[in-house]
């Protein structure tokens, strides 16, 4: 009889356990529910899209890494970065976290690759569309183009541009003028103008000499049917300083050689105003193998006390071409060399053997010519 009961008592607690059993695996069924429910809500409710149309961008363009993205729900954050000066291909990860009601972070990720693609040409700028020059100018077709510039490489250099010219200096009439230039990436531009070539009126002044202090470059001008100087002749690299004047003054002198300041000596002088003269580079001595040949390759930079330096060949052409009472004009603009643009120099090699003489004189001795 009392195994009966024992036996009775044991499935009354395997049954209570059972039973609780039962309602604790329901409880926890029941939470694991609640929380995917609240996993999933959250979830759901996170948005991470991507503009497609979006991710090829021009070079050059200012954007953000945000722009492709439409994000919403939680925190968004992205790795990686976009060279938009650079054509190629970025990729970037977007994060986008949020916290479910039971503190649990949720992620939602993309990659994506962006594309930076150059498709812009160059933007070629001139100076003007009709250039007039006086018959017998020393014409640089390329001087006439004050810029060209591409979104991606910058200011492209002058042996990357095409020129067309049909220019004939020597026959008055109108010529064409053709500036190509194509970027890194392909893209080509094109730009025209016209040059007229005119007969420069006669008279004894035939010139007129502008020196621009701020971009160390002279230009010379003949006279148009008007009587003025307006026809651009020839542009010379010079080296000006601290005292050059500025304003118009007239020719009164000239020599063959003159002493300067330091004990140097300067050929084909001509007197501007006061001690302020057209002249060669200097020279260590009155010959012409004695160039300053460092204080040559300075032209086009201010290197003097105040007189104009010139190559020798440009000081002598204003010596035998400019008569005394010429009118010299000096004026400042940094930003416009002048309608030929800035003549190039050839620098001097410092260890050459000819580097006492100066490339341009036309001395008969001058072993840079032989």
């Amino acid at each position: 009889m009392a195994m009966k009961k024992t036996y009775r008592l044991a499935m009354i607690c395997l049954f209570l356990l059972m039973a609780l059993f039962i309602l604790l695996a329901g409880r926890w069924t029941m939470i694991k529910i609640q929380h995917y429910k609240a996993y999933k809500q959250t979830e759901n409710s996170m948005v991470l899209k991507i503009g497609k149309d979006k991710l090829t961008i021009e070079a050059g363009s200012d954007v953000s890494l945000y722009d492709a993205i439409h994000a919403s729900g939680g925190t968004l954050s992205a790795s990686g970065s976009i060279n938009t000066s650079k054509p190629g291909s970025y990729p970037v990860v977007y994060a986008l976290r949020a916290m479910d009601k039971y503190g649990r972070e949720i992620l939602k990720k993309r990659s994506v690759i962006f594309t930076v693609e150059d498709t812009t040409a160059p933007v070629i700028t001139l100076k003007t569309d009709q250039l007039q020059i006086a018959q017998g100018a020393d014409f640089d077709p390329s001087g006439n183009v004050s810029s060209i510039m591409d979104t991606v490489d910058g200011s492209i250099a002058k042996d990357k541009w095409q020129i067309t010219s049909q220019v004939n200096t020597s026959q008055p009439g109108s010529y064409p003028v053709m500036i190509e230039a194509a970027d890194t990436s392909g893209n080509s531009a094109s730009a025209s103008y016209t040059v007229t070539v005119v007969t420069p009126a006669a008279d004894e002044h035939p010139y007129l000499v502008r020196v621009n202090r701020a971009a160390n470059t002279v230009t010379v001008y003949a006279k148009d049917d008007a009587g003025n100087y307006s026809l651009p002749y020839k542009a010379f690299l010079c080296s000006t300083g601290p005292d050059t004047p500025l304003g118009s003054y007239t020719t009164f002198g000239q020599s063959r050689w003159r002493s300067l300041f330091d004990n140097a000596s300067g050929q084909y002088v001509t007197d501007i105003v006061d001690d302020i003269l057209f002249h060669s580079v200097p020279y260590t001595a009155e010959s012409p193998d004695t160039l300053e040949y460092d204080e040559y390759n300075k032209l086009g930079s201010e290197a003097s006390l105040g007189c104009v330096r010139l190559q020798a060949a440009n000081a002598k052409w204003i010596y035998d071409n400019c008569p005394l009472g010429t009118t010299v004009e000096f004026y400042d603009d940094a930003d416009n060399p002048g309608p030929f643009g800035k003549p190039d120099l050839a620098k001097i090699d410092t260890i050459s053997p000819n580097r006492g003489w100066d490339p341009t004189d036309p001395d008969p001795d001058n072993p840079w010519n032989k």
